[in-house]
């Protein structure tokens, strides 16, 4: 039987590749999934109860440490998988620059997922070295093709990579007692943005995360006393900062939880990266993005009717969070009605593992 080889490099990819790759397996499909250290990664894949292997780390926020930790994790990489003594069948990854690699130089077919094509420095490594490509449909060809992907071999579904996995989670209110939340006062989730990503480095109002993500806790707490606020730090000084400013003010998990699960009970979610937002909105949560982008994914949603909000101003931000939460009918969407309308992107998976068994079949 050949084998999937999948590589999540973020707690995204995990939930994206931990649901696909349990899917796969009930199948009768052999996975293995490959990590890296960063954030929370390896604790989400063990939510999935998968055997996962871990090859370097981040490498923060210098494009210097960024391409040696690349370098380091290729070499890791290309020795494991020569080492498994296994057939592959394929690699997949969310823009891995390291798997694609890997994967081109040893001639197994990589499956590129992405969602997320304003990430151009990964998209140029990432889609030259690519077999297919798995994209939402509200993403444009133009800005795939433009980056170097092959046109024939593009396959899109109309959907988002979160529908994937927010539909199977269960809610469970153990989640709020794991937290300490009082579910009959407002909750909101505060979730930074990726300041050390590549496409981010050169942008300076971004890497003040005292200024932006405390300006946001700052006036919830003085506007609404009551609420209870979870934050959500990608790296370790937006942790401190904000744990050393706001002490027991916020909650701050200790360790991974079940994010989809928690934003089944909260209030509202703002975000400076996409994942969280998005999984709120899907399940009709009002839901603020103050990302310095409005996308093509955040537009898809909302034209779909999800309560997904952009705005980068963060006096403003204050402003639509404040009439949320004194308005939560107004915003708030009765139950997941819309989300049935949205593609399955396993659909676009199996189809090419199809495509891919009958060529090695031949």
């Amino acid at each position: 039987m050949a084998t999937i080889w999948f590589d999540a490099l973020t707690p995204k990819h995990a939930w994206l590749f931990g649901t696909l790759g349990k899917f796969l397996r009930e199948k009768g499909e052999e996975v293995i999934i490959t990590t890296r250290e960063y954030e929370r990664t390896e604790q989400i894949l063990d939510f999935f109860d998968f055997k996962h292997f871990t090859f370097g780390k981040h490498g923060g926020d210098s494009l210097k440490n960024k391409l040696l930790e690349s370098t380091n994790r290729i070499k890791k990489l290309t020795n494991f998988i020569t080492g498994l003594n296994k057939r592959l069948l394929c690699a997949a990854a969310l823009m891995s620059p390291e798997a694609a690699r890997v994967a081109f130089g040893l001639g197994i077919p990589f499956i590129c997922f992405n969602d997320t094509p304003h990430a151009t420095a990964v998209s140029r490594l990432v889609y030259p070295l690519s077999t297919y490509y798995i994209i939402p449909k509200c993403i444009p060809q133009d800005s795939l093709l433009s980056l170097g992907a092959k046109h024939e071999q593009i396959f899109q579904f109309d959907g988002i990579f979160e529908a994937l996995w927010v539909p199977k989670i269960k809610r469970d209110k153990s989640i709020l007692r794991e937290l300490g939340l009082d579910e009959n006062r407002p909750i909101v989730v505060i979730r930074p943005e990726e300041s050390e990503a590549a496409y981010l480095l050169e942008k300076e109002n971004v890497k003040d995360e005292k200024s932006r993500s405390g300006f946001l806790i700052y006036a919830l707490l003085e506007n609404k006393p009551e609420v209870q606020i979870v934050f959500f730090p990608r790296y370790e000084k937006q942790r401190r900062i904000i744990e050393t400013t706001f002490k027991d003010k916020i909650i701050m998990p200790k360790k991974a939880i079940n994010g989809p699960n928690l934003m089944s009970f909260v209030d509202l979610v703002i975000t400076g990266g996409g994942t969280m937002s998005q999984e709120a909105a899907l399940l009709g949560i009002p839901s603020i993005s103050y990302f310095h982008i409005d996308y093509t994914v955040k537009q898809y949603l909302r034209e779909k009717g999800f309560p997904y909000f952009h705005q980068e101003n963060l006096l403003e931000v204050i402003k639509l969070s404040l009439d949320m939460l004194n308005n939560p009918r107004k915003y708030r969407l009765p139950d997941d009605n819309l989300m049935r309308l949205l593609e399955d992107p396993r659909d676009v998976m199996f189809k090419i593992i199809k495509s891919l068994k009958g060529k090695t079949n031949r």
